[in-house]
C-alpha cells in the first residue's frame, strides 16, 4: 500500500518551473549576446574582438563609449549566474544515481557554484579598464565552468536516468567553446588548462565504462 501511495502521489510542479524560469535566464544571456554585437560601436568584428570587449567601456572598434554593453551585460550575466546556480541542482537531482552518478553529480554542481560569478567578475573588471584582473579572472573561472558540464555530462552519461541528451547538448557546448578558445588567440594557461580538462574527461569517461551501458540500455 505504502509503495502505491508513492507511485501515486501527485508530483508538484513547481521543480520544474523553476528550472523553466532558471533555464530562461540562462537562453536571456545568449539573446543579450547577439544583441550586444549588433548594437557594439563602430560593428564588432567576430573575427578580431574577443566576447570580452563586448562588456569594455569603449569600443575596440572607433573608441566610443559602450553605453548599453556593459552595463546590460552586467544586468544579463548576474542573471545568468542564479540561473546556472538553479539548473545545476536541478541537474544534479537527475543525474546522481548510483554511487558513480552522484559522485560526478556533486563535484559537478559544486564546479558549478563556484565558476558562477565568473561572468559578473568579468564584466565588472572590464576588459579595457581592468585587463590584467580581466584576464586573471578568466583564466580561473572559464576551466571550471568547462569542468562543470564535463561533470555533469558523465554524470548523465553512466547514470541509468533519462536525459541522455543533457550530456551531448553539454559535450557539443564544451567542443564548441573548445574550437573557439584554440582558434582564437586566448592566453595559452587557458588553452592548457583546458586541454588538460579533456585528457583527464577521456581517461574518466574510459574508467567509468559508459560506453557499455549505453549499449546495454
Amino acid at each position: 500500500m505504502e509503495t502505491q501511495s508513492t507511485s501515486n502521489r501527485t508530483v508538484s510542479p513547481v521543480p520544474v518551473l523553476v528550472a523553466a524560469v532558471a533555464a530562461g535566464a540562462i537562453l536571456q544571456s545568449i539573446i543579450v549576446l547577439i544583441v550586444l554585437m549588433i548594437t557594439y560601436p563602430g560593428g564588432y568584428r567576430l573575427a578580431e574582438y574577443s566576447i570580452s570587449m563586448l562588456g569594455s567601456h569603449y569600443s575596440q572598434a572607433n573608441g566610443a563609449r559602450n553605453l548599453i554593453g556593459h552595463d546590460i551585460g552586467l544586468i544579463s550575466y548576474l542573471l545568468l549566474g542564479a540561473g546556472t546556480v538553479v539548473v545545476g541542482v536541478r541537474l544534479a537531482s537527475l543525474s546522481g544515481r548510483g554511487r558513480t552518478g552522484r559522485w560526478f553529480a556533486t563535484r559537478a554542481l559544486l564546479a558549478t557554484i563556484v565558476s558562477s560569478p565568473g561572468p559578473v567578475l568579468g564584466q565588472i573588471f572590464s576588459h579595457d579598464s581592468y585587463h590584467t584582473t580581466h584576464v586573471l579572472v578568466s583564466d580561473i573561472f572559464t576551466p571550471i565552468m568547462i569542468l562543470a558540464v564535463l561533470l555533469f555530462s558523465l554524470a548523465f552519461l553512466v547514470s541509468r536516468c533519462r536525459g541522455q541528451w543533457v550530456a551531448y547538448a553539454g559535450l557539443l557546448v564544451v567542443a564548441l567553446v573548445v574550437i573557439y578558445f584554440f582558434i582564437r588567440t586566448t592566453p595559452i594557461t587557458q588553452k592548457v588548462a583546458v586541454g588538460s580538462l579533456l585528457a583527464w574527461w577521456r581517461r574518466r569517461a574510459s574508467a567509468t565504462g559508459w560506453r557499455s551501458s549505453i549499449s546495454a540500455r
